[in-house]
């Protein structure tokens, strides 16, 4: 049970990064950056961009990584995968503050123009290797590994 568990908190995390990109998108419009919903939607993407993505980030990288590369005989090309999702994690990282602050201007009411399509490409890549690559190995982690990562993940949510 503990891997549809942890899988099913990755895949949550995976579907507010794409109701996030969608929201993004929205606001990349003329139309969206115009409907009354624009600030609270752009609020709601800068708290999950600031928040949410780096504990999904700190997820990967200090509790689901190193526990796979650990317990785990993985072929040479997923340990090279997970070297390059982390790096990605940093390539992530770097977009932020281009869409962070048209984000903050719309949440104060001040026009601005989000331009998302790196962020959206770079993150859209990173979800689906994630999902084809690496989901598939999360079932072979023993389920005491499994246990203390969703310990990890929610304990990252609600502090010590």
């Amino acid at each position: 049970m503990a891997d549809t568990e942890l899988l099913d908190l990755f895949s949550a995390c995976h579907e507010r990064i794409r109701r996030t990109l969608r929201g993004l998108a929205a606001l990349s419009t003329e139309e969206g950056r115009h409907d009354p919903r624009a600030p609270a939607t752009a609020v709601a993407c800068a708290r999950y961009l600031r928040v949410g993505l780096p504990l999904h980030a700190q997820d990967e990288d200090l509790s689901l990584a190193p526990r796979l590369r650990e317990l785990l005989e993985l072929d040479p090309a997923t340990l090279e995968l997970l070297d390059e999702l982390e790096d990605e994690h940093d390539a992530i990282e770097t977009e932020m503050p281009a869409v962070l602050a048209p984000l903050d201007a719309i949440a104060a009411g001040q026009p601005a123009l989000v331009l998302p399509e790196r962020l959206d490409a770079l993150l859209q890549a990173h979800l689906k290797k994630e999902e084809s690559e690496i989901f598939p190995w999360v079932r072979q982690l023993p389920i005491e590994a499994q246990e203390a990562i969703v310990q990890e993940l929610r304990q990252r949510r609600t502090g010590p």
